[in-house]
């Protein structure tokens, strides 16, 4: 999944509706278990 995709789930909804940040977000990236690769059952 690429970041455009991920923008659009229901859990970034913050993102898109919060009229403060607007279209000033400049970065966004994955971190923790998502960058390594981690994040799956096989690794609990």
């Amino acid at each position: 999944m690429n970041f455009r995709e991920w923008m659009e789930l229901p859990e970034y909804d913050f993102l898109r509706d919060d009229q403060r940040l607007g279209r000033r977000i400049i970065l966004f990236g994955l971190g923790g278990s998502y960058a390594y690769g981690t994040n799956n059952e096989e690794n609990w």
